[in-house]
């Protein structure tokens, strides 16, 4: 069973300007940094302005006090994009109802059942005493709600708390700031994934694997070992110190390490998703299969997130050994003047023998 997947809250909050700077040469957009920290600035051959933002979803207070120049830039931007718009954050309940209702553990007879009755002695104890010390002892009704909710939910709900136990909390994140500034400004922020998406991401899983990940984080907290979680003090130490190449060196040895810890079949970089992120997806395939060969592991690339067959094409160059893609794409792969041909004479002939009412099926 793998371990608990650290959550390193790690996202590139994207902020254009149009029409600031004036035209770079050669038709090639031109990229460079900024000195304000984790910023860049990126202008196309038409004096389009785009600005990423390199933000961590949870943060301190030293954090959150972005320079000047980066407030400007939001301030004056014509179009915001963020991981999630500001549209799903401000609704985040009705998309995480309905999907804790799917995905809470129930019996034979659809009644939920407490996860006390799932977990071993050991961690159910310590999911209630941290109830008990949430809700109140004299409040049974809540404790019953509470300790029935799907196992991810309190997966995910403990590692955020070991975070701010550690100093780290989602108010003092870049993110809550802009999304906060945006929303008083009257700003519209729209999202490169969806509130669904990523809740369906924690939720992914069988009940079994679910509670597995669930019990061994409760005994974790039970013995004190959360030197997997310290991976943020590293994180937050490069971004303060605009440490790019570090940052960018713990997010790959993360993801190594996961690969590692999960035991997976395969790895699924969502292609479109990273280069919208600012970063390049076939540099980070071709590194992953290389130490996937180098390091042994059992496990294959499974690229997927396309927009167009020239990224397929990079994605199989890169080390991929499958892909998955819209039915639009594989549709554009195939489109070639001879196959189409071929596949009409082929049906011709077919139709002229059998006719058009008969499959391989119906011989």
């Amino acid at each position: 069973m793998s371990k608990v997947q650290k959550f390193l809250g790690i996202v590139l909050l994207v902020v254009c300007l149009v029409g600031c700077a004036s035209s770079p040469t050669n038709n090639k957009s031109v990229i460079s940094e900024r000195q304000e920290r984790m910023f860049w600035e990126s202008t196309s051959p038409t004096g389009t302005t785009v600005y990423v933002l390199g933000t961590i979803h949870v943060g301190t207070e030293e954090i959150a006090n972005l320079p000047q120049g980066i407030l400007d830039a939001f301030d004056s931007s014509n179009h915001l994009y963020a991981e999630l718009s500001l549209a799903d954050m401000q609704n985040q309940q009705n998309y995480l109802t309905p999907i804790m209702e799917e995905t809470v553990i129930v019996d034979e007879e659809g009644n939920p059942i407490p996860l006390t009755m799932l977990l071993d002695e050991a961690a159910a104890d310590c999911l209630s005493q941290i109830i008990v010390s949430t809700v109140g002892a004299d409040n049974p009704e809540a404790f019953t709600s509470m300790i029935c909710l799907p196992p991810w939910f309190w997966t995910s709900t403990l590692a955020l708390s070991i975070y701010q136990t550690m100093g780290y909390n989602a108010e003092h994140g870049i993110d809550v700031l802009l999304y906060n500034r945006g929303f008083s400004a009257g700003k519209e922020i729209l999202g490169l994934d969806a509130m669904e998406t990523q809740l369906k991401i924690l939720a992914f899983g069988t009940a079994d694997e679910q509670l597995a990940l669930l019990q061994e984080l409760l005994h974790n907290i039970i013995d004190k070992k959360l030197d997997e979680f310290e991976i943020i003090n590293q994180m937050v130490a490069a971004y303060l110190e605009d440490n790019r190449s570090e940052v960018k060196r713990i997010v790959q040895q993360s993801i190594q390490d996961e690969m590692e810890a999960a035991g997976a079949d395969y790895i699924a970089p969502y292609t479109n998703r990273i280069g919208n992120l600012g970063n390049d997806p076939f540099e980070l395939m071709a590194h992953l299969s290389n130490r996937i060969v180098q390091d042994g592991y059992d496990c294959k690339i499974l690229a997927a997130s396309f927009k167009g067959v020239q990224q397929v094409r990079d994605a199989f160059n890169a080390g991929s050994q499958a892909i998955t893609a819209p039915v639009s794409v594989l549709k554009a792969i195939f489109e070639n003047p001879s196959i189409s041909k071929a596949v009409t004479d082929f049906n011709n002939d077919w139709y002229s023998v059998y006719g058009e009412d008969k499959g391989l099926c119906d011989m």
